[in-house]
């Protein structure tokens, strides 16, 4: 079904892909949220979060490098440039939002996970959010569980979209067999590549364990 979407339409895809990223931000907001009484104690434990010892910035350096995870994703946008309107326009605005709106997103989130939860605790849970919504409310965190499948499905179609559009450009530069830079003239998207990946996705969906 998310081939079918790619292979649909640009606009399409964008809007699924759109809907679905709002439904993650709204539980990273309703993580601060729930918890956000907690910012309340940064003042008072501000010492405790900076590193006071030298032997301690090496995990602080590991942990920016794990970090920087959360903004692997925002350069896919370039791979449609030549899909968006007025893309000399566009495309820097969107990559300095997308960028200034993740930085925010997940300070505020570290913040509140590390005020909440001892990091001993955060360190040795699968799923830290679900134990800092469970601490702050004393519910299930089956919202957040939703979001998770939610964020992976969105994943799995963005990465699609995109690596459709690489095998497409490697085509045109004749890196790639030549068929794989065919546009259907109805849906005007490299629809055999969309094929392709979708194939692969598939083949290792089924294959891996994930």
């Amino acid at each position: 079904s998310l081939g079918a979407l790619a292979a649909w339409g640009i606009k399409q895809s964008v809007w699924a892909a759109s809907l679905l990223t709002l439904f993650e931000i709204a539980g990273l907001l309703l993580v601060v949220f729930v918890a956000g009484d907690n910012l309340s104690h940064l003042p008072a434990r501000l010492t405790d979060l900076v590193p006071d010892e030298p032997g301690n910035w090496p995990a602080v350096l590991t942990a920016a490098f794990l970090a920087f995870y959360a903004f692997i994703g925002f350069e896919d946008m370039v791979n449609v440039a030549e899909e968006v309107v007025e893309p000399q326009r566009t495309m820097p605005r969107a990559i300095i939002i997308a960028l200034v709106i993740a930085t925010l997103l997940y300070a505020s989130v570290v913040l509140v996970a590390v005020l909440s939860v001892p990091p001993q605790q955060l360190a040795g849970s699968d799923a830290p959010l679900a134990m800092i919504y469970q601490a702050a409310t004393g519910e299930q965190a089956w919202v957040l569980g939703a979001i998770s499948l939610l964020a992976v499905v969105n994943g799995a179609l963005i990465q699609m979209i995109m690596a459709s559009r690489v095998f497409y450009g490697m085509a045109r530069k004749d890196w790639l067999p030549r068929w794989l830079a065919t546009i259907n003239p109805r849906t005007q998207t490299p629809l055999p590549a969309t094929v392709l990946v979708t194939l692969l996705v598939l083949i290792f969906a089924l294959a891996l364990d994930l």
